[in-house]
């Protein structure tokens, strides 16, 4: 979703983003880490990868998708209480300065900056994604 997030941001304007894939952790428990990652892990929009991506705005972050996640009912135990905890319903998107995540238990750790070949096989895996959950 981070992915498409960003083809939109760059669609419309000229704000240097970044898409960023790293290690989460909540209340010092970590929940993903990106590890090794490349072109033949998204080349096909793989829908297996477990990591988390993110942009960055300078030391702004952006995740459209760890709420939603969250929420879900497979999400860790963890990530729920922080979900509940911290994010009033209605509120889909974290948008906030790194340090101030961090103030809060949310500890966002890049690993890679993504470049276009792997943001097209993000991209292209959360429409693959979206074309499926509309069947």
């Amino acid at each position: 979703m981070s992915a498409l997030y960003l083809e939109r941001i760059r669609a419309a304007t000229n704000v240097p983003a970044h898409l960023v894939a790293g290690a989460i952790s909540v209340d010092g428990l970590l929940l993903y880490d990106a590890g090794q990652i490349g072109h033949e892990a998204f080349a096909d929009g793989n829908l297996s990868w477990d990591g988390h991506a993110w942009i960055m705005f300078g030391r702004l972050i952006a995740d459209i998708s760890l709420i939603r996640t969250g929420r879900s009912p497979h999400a860790h135990r963890a990530l729920r209480a922080f979900v509940a905890r911290e994010f009033p319903p209605g509120r889909g998107c974290v948008i906030e300065h790194h340090l101030d995540a961090l103030d809060r238990g949310l500890k966002y750790a890049p690993q890679h900056v993504l470049r276009p070949p792997l943001i097209a096989g993000l991209a292209n895996g959360a429409r693959l994604q979206f074309s499926i959950s509309e069947s």
